[in-house]
Order: structure tokens, then sequence, then C-alpha cells
């Protein structure tokens, strides 16, 4: 029954019944994020006020099904980032978003009275609109994630914007050691491999932002994620 409501509720909102409006966004990021995305959680649990604010706007500005493309790529990436925020408050204090009990699969995410996961909104929703560079925007408050960026994602920008994301996360030594004969790279790469593969093979996603290219013959092993809280 769940799963044929998540269907329904999937195929009825996928798009804005009005413009989307990250002014209080973008001001909650450009306050609690630094430039290299680290994240205030201690301030943020001290003005939690100001999140729940937030999270009440997102769930009434549901999406609906009229809307484009970016604009749902937009809406749902700065979700899981909010919602991802959401849960380690809700938590706080934790060292990990491990921590939680079953962090992506709890559904705690309220939209029109449906909950939902995180897993939901990455897999289900975001993956669904068939971007492999979503992967890039949504950070899971996790060391090894891409890094929360310290501004909205907007539907105008939102393709130099996710482009700027592969960019840096592809050339991140922190994320990903890059070399001609071996490198080492973020499992992400691993987990979402079909995603990246679907019109191209690993190495050649992989060198459309990187600064080293890869060739065919380079040796990719998947480095281990670190969960630590991105604080």
């Amino acid at each position: 029954m769940r799963k044929i409501i998540l269907i329904t509720f999937l195929t009825s909102f996928l798009g804005f019944a009005q413009k989307m409006d990250y002014k209080a966004y973008n001001n909650f990021l450009s306050k609690y994020v630094s430039f290299t995305g680290n994240v205030n959680y201690d301030g943020i649990y001290l003005n939690k006020p100001e999140l729940e604010e937030l999270v009440l706007y997102f769930e009434k500005n549901i999406p609906s099904a009229t809307t484009s493309k970016p604009e749902k790529i937009a809406f749902w990436i700065n979700s899981y980032n909010l919602h991802s925020i959401k849960l380690i408050i809700d938590n706080y204090p934790v060292n990990s978003i491990n921590d939680v009990i079953e962090p992506f699969k709890v559904n705690f995410i309220s939209y029109k009275g449906i909950l939902l996961s995180l897993d939901y909104v990455e897999n289900e929703i975001l993956r669904k609109l068939d971007d492999p560079r979503v992967h890039f925007g949504i950070n899971s408050a996790s060391i090894s994630s891409p890094i929360l960026v310290n501004e909205a994602f907007e539907p105008e920008t939102l393709d130099k914007q996710l482009n700027t994301a592969a960019r840096f996360f592809i050339n991140d030594a922190t994320k990903n050691q890059l070399a001609t004969d071996k490198s080492s790279v973020s499992k992400i790469f691993q987990w979402y491999k079909n995603d990246f593969t679907a019109s191209k093979s690993i190495v050649e996603f992989i060198n459309q932002y990187a600064l080293v290219k890869l060739n065919d013959a380079t040796v990719l092993n998947y480095s281990e994620f670190n969960f630590g809280l991105n604080k």
C-alpha cells in the first residue's frame, strides 16, 4: 500500500504550483555553511526555529506537475540537503549521520502528509530525472560527500552550478586521487555506476571534468567513504 501511495505522490507532484523563492534558504546557507562546505551545526541547533521555518516553507511549496526539469532538480537537491541538516539537528549531538538509526531509510521528510526518506528523494525522485550530476549536488552531512555549497541551487543557473559541483568534487584530492596509471575514486562512482555509464564509461565521465585525464588502462580503486560529520 505504501509503495502505491508513494508512486502516486511521485507522479502527481514533480513540478511547481508556483515559483520557489530560495532567498530565505540562501540566507540560511550563507549564515551557517562556510565557503568550504563546513556546517555550523552548533549554531543551527541553538537557532532551530530558523531551520523549522525553512522546512515548513519547502513543505508548503511542494512540487505539482506543471513545471520544468531544472525547477524539479533544483527543488529536490535543495530539499535533500536541507533535510539532511534537519536529520542531524533532530538527533544532535552526533558525530556521524550513521549515529542515527537507518538515517537514509527513516521516513521523516513531510510533504502533503506523506513521509519520505532521504533514500526515496535520491533514488525515486532525483535519479529518475536522468542527470547524474545530481550526485555532486546532494550532501549527506558527511565528510566524503560532495561539499554542501553555501548557496541554493536555482533553476536558472542549475546547469552551471551542477558542472561546477562536478568539477570541484572530481578534482578534490580529499575525495578522488587521480593519476593516469592508478586512481582512487569516491565510492559514489561505484554505488551509482549505472547513472554515470548510461551513455559513456566511468573514465569518460570523469574526464569531462578532471584536470588529470585518465585513460582506458587506468586502474580504478574505490576509496572508503567517511560518514563523519561535515562540521
